[in-house]
């Protein structure tokens, strides 16, 4: 299942405060305190709004100039392009996937912070196709440049961040 990333969030907390509500009368039709079942029900609300972040991966649809969609996914579902074509969404885990359902070349590029190396050569996505990333989440998108300079803890502590942007021609 596709969700749309802000969407889920909203779904995430009435989730919770859904189950927050659902411990309280519980817990008063059992004759005990209907405040210390919402309490419960607060620690297992919030344990599942936190499990939203962690439990499903991430894939950003590249729809136009500088347009993207967000979602999270659930399972294995399909996701039908501009043209026709059927991807099937299988993300392995740590990864996120990014569809380009556009014509243009769109590139994925890895910014390394803190360390001693040089950041590898961008990954490319062609128009119409599909490729998976090994991060989580994409952190800067097209005109969101990253910074040339971020704080970091030490010299031995690599920090990476991952730009989504036009292939320059």
């Amino acid at each position: 299942m596709l969700i749309k990333f802000w969407l889920g969030i909203l779904l995430a907390i009435g989730v919770a405060i859904l189950v927050i509500i659902l411990f309280a009368k519980l817990f008063k039709l059992m004759k005990k305190t209907a405040a210390a079942g919402g309490i419960i029900g607060f620690f297992v609300g919030v344990t599942l709004f936190i499990l939203y972040f962690i439990i499903p991966s991430r894939t950003y649809v590249v729809s136009g100039e500088a347009e993207f969609d967000h979602y999270v996914v659930f399972g294995s579902p399909e996701y039908e392009m501009s043209d026709g074509q059927k991807i099937t969404i299988d993300i392995p885990s740590g990864y996120c996937l990014v569809i380009n359902d556009t014509e243009d070349r769109i590139m994925i590029e890895e910014v390394i912070y803190g360390g001693y190396g040089f950041s590898p050569s961008p990954n490319e996505i062609s128009g119409m196709t599909a490729d998976y990333v090994e991060t989580g989440a994409i952190d800067h998108f097209f005109d969101d440049v990253p910074p040339d300079e971020i704080s970091v803890s030490n010299d031995s502590d690599e920090i990476s961040r991952f730009w989504l942007r036009r292939a320059r021609d």
